[in-house]
């Protein structure tokens, strides 16, 4: 068994906002695949919150990351190893993000994020 990778963290404030450091991974289930979230463990969530200046994460409705000039909603689970960060398949192509890259997570507070009010999408086959 390997043990989990170290987070490696930059300056607690990025010029951009706080940031962390995590390794690029899959996601830990595939029940997980198509929700279009990334995920992390929960010790690394509540770290980038803090760093924002945010101590209890429900005060937060969602959680907004910037990665590689992609934005992406974050969410926390246990599955994930500390120090991982779990992504789909497209997530990481379209990002340009290889397996086990370390990537710089950015909070983005939602204020920054143009909101959409909804969208749904039906496809019929």
């Amino acid at each position: 068994m390997r043990a989990p990778p170290v987070s490696r963290e930059p300056a607690s404030r990025s010029s951009n906002g706080p940031a962390i450091t995590l390794q690029a991974d899959n996601l830990p289930g595939q029940d997980l695949a198509f929700t279009n979230r990334i995920y992390c463990n929960g010790s690394d969530f509540r770290d980038l919150l803090r760093r924002g200046g945010i101590d209890r994460p429900e005060q937060l409705p969602q959680c907004f990351v910037e990665v590689k000039r992609f934005c992406f909603t974050m969410e926390p689970t246990s599955r994930m190893e500390q120090g991982r960060l779990g992504l789909n398949r497209l997530q990481r192509e379209c990002a340009r993000i290889g397996l086990r890259e370390d990537v710089v997570l950015t909070l983005q507070p939602a204020k920054n994020i143009a909101p959409m009010a909804s969208l749904k999408i039906s496809i019929d086959m």
